[in-house]
């Protein structure tokens, strides 16, 4: 009876092992598969925002070429102002 005991017990202890083993290595993978996952999100992200900034160049050169008349990136050199007087006449 004792020897059936023991027997159970170490085919409980090698079935615990080889679950434990399986579980770590399917973690593993699921890992490696969901880091790889990222690194090709980021990556695609990367190139989506290189695309973007591509396109957004392309079309300031198209509106800069058709407005150079009005496009500038530093002061206009106009002045506004307002001026409140209380007669007109001496304004």
């Amino acid at each position: 009876m004792k020897a059936h005991i023991l027997a159970n017990e170490k085919e409980h202890d090698a079935s615990v092992k080889a679950q434990q083993v399986a579980f770590l290595a399917q973690q593993a993978a699921l890992r490696a598969a969901h880091e790889a996952e990222e690194k090709e999100r980021i990556a695609l992200e990367e190139r989506q925002i290189a695309e973007h900034k591509k396109l957004m160049a392309e079309r300031r050169a198209r509106f800069e070429k058709r407005f150079k008349h009005v496009w500038t990136t530093g002061p206009t050199g106009c002045s506004k102002f307002h001026v409140t007087v209380n007669d007109y006449e001496k304004a």
